[in-house]
Order: structure tokens, then sequence, then C-alpha cells
């Protein structure tokens, strides 16, 4: 679930900025490349994200797991989740 999925063509199509770094497994964004997005992650970091904003953050080699609930339309995605996920690894010691 928590592997990337997409070929090299499917990688160049999945552009999003705010998803920059990522791939897709079976039904969830898994981090491949912290540096290309400009994330402070971890590579095998995955989660899921809901059309009203809802978001949860895996990241198995920190032992973290974030569950971050909102119902809002427009989600703002790719303006609230990058920051939440910013304060979040920075506060990691």
């Amino acid at each position: 679930m928590g592997t990337n999925h997409l070929g090299s063509q499917q990688l160049k199509d999945f552009n999003w900025p705010h998803m920059s770094g990522y791939g897709y497994g079976l039904g969830v964004r898994v981090m491949l490349d912290p540096a290309d997005g400009g994330i402070n992650g971890s590579i095998g970091e995955f989660g899921w994200a809901s059309l009203a904003g809802s978001w949860v953050l895996i990241d198995p080699k920190e032992q973290l797991s974030v569950v971050y609930m909102q119902q809002i339309l427009p989600s703002l995605e790719p303006y609230i989740h990058t920051r939440l996920q910013a304060i979040i690894y920075g506060a990691l010691e």
C-alpha cells in the first residue's frame, strides 16, 4: 500500500505542485524524494488527503502518525497541508 506503483511516465503526469517528490501507492501518496518537493519528510512517508481537507500522514521511519480533520471547501490543501507538514517535522528532535 505504501509503495509507489507509478511508472516513470505516470510520475511525470502526476504533476500537482504540492505533490512534488511523491509517487502514489494503493490509495495513498508515497514520498520518493523529499528534496524534489522541498519537503522536510522521510522517504517512505505516506498518507492521504480528502476533498474537504482532512489529511493523514504516516511515517514509519519516524514512528509518526498524524490525523488532521477539517471540512472546508475549497480545502486549501496546497496551502494548509504543506505548512502542517513543515511544522510537524520541524518540531521533531
